[in-house]
């Protein structure tokens, strides 16, 4: 009855720090959203769309965003090499 009582321990920890992590996706996924659209209003504001500028503006967009990426990426990967 006890080894019982344990596994429903463990298994409510677990769907906890399960639901925990799929809420914070989903506010993460929503954030990223809303800095998309942002960005792409920033990017259509400096390049205005006139012919062919927009696939332009597109390309140094989807450059950027990469490159932003990129860079946070390694930063939070030193970050936790230092954590650890």
């Amino acid at each position: 009855m006890q080894e019982i009582k344990e596994n429903l321990q463990r298994t409510k920890g677990v769907f906890y720090e399960k639901l925990n992590t799929f809420l914070l996706a989903g506010f993460s996924f929503v954030a990223g959203l809303a800095w998309n659209d942002a960005i792409q209003a920033l990017f259509g504001y400096v390049w205005p769309e006139k012919a062919g500028s927009s696939i332009v503006a597109k390309f140094i967009y989807a450059v950027f965003i990469t490159l932003s990426l990129t860079l946070a990426s390694i930063y939070i990967s030193k970050y936790q090499e230092k954590t650890q």
